[in-house]
This record gives C-alpha cells, structure tokens and sequence, in this order.
C-alpha cells in the first residue's frame, strides 16, 4: 500500500498551505523561502478541506530544490560567515538584521572597501527571495557577509 502524503507549505516560518488525501502515513514539509521555522510554527492550524494536488506539490518542490541548489552554490562560492550577534540568525546562522547592532556591524563593514566587497543583500521582490551582491536598501530582509568577495556587482542568486 502507497503511503498517503501531506504536504505542507512554509512560506515566512508560517503555514502557507498545505495538500492532502489523508496524512496518516506521510508528512513532508516545503519550507518555501528557506527562513527557520520556529518551535511554535506549526503547533495549530485549522484542518483544510483540500485534495492532494500532486502538480502543484510537484511545482514547490521542483522550485524549492532549484532554490536550495542556489543556496548551495552561494555557499561554496562564497563562504558566507556565521553571524557572531546573533547565533540563531535566520539562513543557517548566516544572516545579519537591519537594525541595531547587527545593522551597525554591516554598516561598518560595507563603509571599509576591503570588506564592502563581501557584503551581500538577501532581499525579497514579488514574493522572491535572493541574494544581491553589495549593500542595498530596497526591498531588503537582511546581510550576508562572506570570506570572498563577490565577482560582480550584479551577482544575485534566487534561494
């Protein structure tokens, strides 16, 4: 017998949807923009109605391993480093807030041209998240910072 699968959807540490037949046997989870999903996410959430709609969970899943190859590649190329403020910062440790002293360690950093060059920004534009090369402003979430400095001013990756 075929286990029955239930899949749910996260999109910002929250339920965005979720596809079922009956999860008694199955559960696979689509964190969808790779933000951390804290402890009291998905403790309760009204049981939909839905069918399992294998196309659409097909869709998430094709976008999300495309998404976590470009993670991947980001990582290897570029060696982000751990954010030593914050150690349950969001994208694996990695990501610096946009204000308070995690701001001002960016700030700092993407004022001093040997170390601006290895400033990212993770931002998010029409419901996409990526990573932009350089410090930016608009449509910011947060900063990465990197052991290598990225090639090219216009170097994003799509995560």
């Amino acid at each position: 017998m075929e286990a029955e699968i239930l899949v749910i959807a996260v999109e910002g540490g929250k339920v965005s949807e979720v596809y079922s037949g009956n999860a008694n046997e199955k559960i696979i989870i689509v964190d969808i923009d790779n933000r951390k999903i804290g402890e009291n996410s998905i403790t309760e959430f009204t049981w939909p109605e839905t069918k399992y709609n294998n196309k659409r969970v097909s869709e998430l899943l094709e976008q999300k391993k495309e998404q976590a190859d470009q993670w991947d590649e980001f990582i290897e190329k570029y060696k982000p480093i751990k954010n030593h403020l914050n150690p349950d910062a969001p994208y694996e440790g990695y990501m610096y807030e946009t204000f308070g002293e995690e701001y001002k360690h960016i700030e700092s950093s993407s004022i001093n041209p040997k170390t601006a060059i290895k400033v990212w920004t993770v931002c998010e534009e029409d419901g996409v998240t990526f990573i932009q090369a350089g410090w930016h402003f608009v449509n910011r979430r947060g900063y990465i910072i990197t052991e290598l400095p990225f090639d090219n001013k216009e170097e994003q990756f799509i995560i």
